[in-house]
């Protein structure tokens, strides 16, 4: 899990129940013993972070029992055997509460992460990804606090465990064991300077998430069931689309959260046999865009995504108006883009699967107007009109019928709650326009020349 905008990577209810039911070994739920010639680990007994140990902010919680010292030891050896990396520096692991935990990863926030998710909510209201009075922040959180079982947290080199558990579950040590995961993860490829150097690119971001808690999932179902672990990619399925419908949580909210247990882990599980140092290769060349996640055959040719440059509209949009940044959406998000409107999950796979590559800028006025271009490009022109047929469709559904969804159409407009949308689809591009002022959306379709 990556709280979106916030350094942190955890293990969700959602994800280890798919762990979980792929497990075969019956009512017996003790993992398997390390072998007697694996390697000892005795630099890394779990302790709390010595007295004098700087640290960004307090560390919530306890610290495990005395008496759990060996079992703790044993899971960090194991786990560093089934991952193939060694700790290069103590583990320090704590119990925490359910609501200290949520209180926690919601109190790891920054001014940058702050504005970050700032950032982000703005262009989900205006997608329509998001209510226009949600507050993403709080959507996250409260999705967290009835899913979430342990978090790594890079900023202090420490691990937690829910405390209402139990120390002796099958729960409780998974948990655990996708914790470690992370926390070697990080001692070798650090984790917090991968995230700073990304985090502004979206899609890339979002591909990196799946790199690490595929990974994480991946030796956590190994150290369940070595039988379910020995063909991963057979467990490679739809699981990023099994979201709560019924629920007040929005789909892309969901979707960002648990997906990456069951993208990342299809990844890898596809790609790792085949490259000469595993997983580690991996995280040596992190995939570039959900493109390479989502089909990790375009990963292993090192398919870029394509270029695409912005036409600037702050001049034609007249004064007052600025652009305040910009990004990239990629697949998976196109793909959530869809599902406001259809339910098919097949179709949206194949309507996102032709992606090349994309671009938004978002500008504001002085007066608080806002608009965002997109821009996206696809492998070919049929692949642009299959995308644009089924975002037809889902704006025919959102719009309750009011948006014809006919297939001969290259250009719609729809106004409603307080924005207007203008797109356009020419050749192997489709254009995007959304604002809250209807004659600013008109203005700038006129400068991009569309229909």
């Amino acid at each position: 899990m990556r709280l979106r905008g916030c350094r942190l990577f955890a293990t969700l209810a959602a994800a280890l129940v798919l762990s979980l039911a792929s497990c075969r070994d019956g009512d017996d739920d003790r993992p398997p013993p390390p072998p007697a010639d694996s390697p000892t680990a005795t630099q890394v007994s779990p302790s709390p972070l010595p007295a004098d140990t700087p640290t960004p902010r307090p560390l919530p919680g306890v610290v495990f029992p005395p008496e759990q010292a060996q079992v703790l030891e044993d899971l960090v050896r194991r786990t560093a055997q089934l991952r193939k990396l060694e700790p290069l520096a103590p583990l320090h692991m704590r119990l925490i509460g359910r609501d200290a935990a949520a209180d926690y990863l919601e109190g790891t926030l920054d001014e940058g992460d702050k504005v970050a998710l700032a950032r982000r909510q703005e262009v989900y209201r205006l997608l329509g990804l998001i209510p226009d009075d949600a507050d993403l922040l709080q959507l996250q959180i409260s999705l967290l606090r009835g899913a979430v079982l342990g978090f790594y947290d890079p900023d202090v080199k420490a691990l937690f465990v829910l405390q209402d558990l139990g120390l002796t579950s099958v729960v409780t040590r998974t948990t655990i064991v996708h914790e470690i995961v992370h926390a070697l993860q990080d001692q070798h490829y650090d984790l917090n300077a991968i995230d700073l150097r990304i985090r502004d690119d979206w899609d890339r971001y979002m591909a990196f998430t799946d790199v690490v808690e595929g990974d994480a999932r991946g030796v956590e179902t190994e150290f369940l069931s070595p039988a379910a672990a020995a063909n991963p990619a057979a467990n490679c399925n739809d699981a990023s689309f099994n979201v709560n419908t019924l629920s007040n949580i929005p789909v892309v909210v969901q979707r960002e959260l648990l997906a990456p247990y069951s993208d990342g882990r299809c990844l890898i599980a596809s790609v790792a046999s085949r490259l000469p140092e595993g997983v580690d290769s991996i995280f040596k060349d992190l995939p570039r865009s959900t493109e390479q996640v989502l089909h990790p055959e375009k990963y292993l040719a090192r398919e870029e995504p394509r270029r695409v440059d912005l036409r600037p509209l702050a001049a034609d949009l007249g004064s007052g108006w600025s652009e305040r940044y910009s990004g990239t959406i990629g697949e998976f998000g196109l793909q959530n883009l869809l599902l406001l409107g259809v339910s098919d999950t097949a179709a949206v796979k194949r309507a996102a699967a032709g992606w090349g590559g994309d671009r938004w800028s978002l500008y504001g006025r002085n007066d608080g107007a806002r608009l965002i271009h997109v821009e996206t490009l696809w492998d070919s022109e049929s692949e642009a009109r299959e995308f644009w047929e089924a975002f037809l469709r889902s704006l025919n559904t959102r719009s309750r019928g009011s948006v014809s969804a006919s297939a001969s159409q290259s250009n719609v407009y729809w106004r409603s709650g307080g924005k207007s949308l203008r797109a356009a689809l020419a050749g192997d591009s489709v254009t995007l326009l959304v604002g809250t002022d209807d004659a600013s959306v008109r203005t700038a379709a006129t400068a991009l020349g569309l229909p």
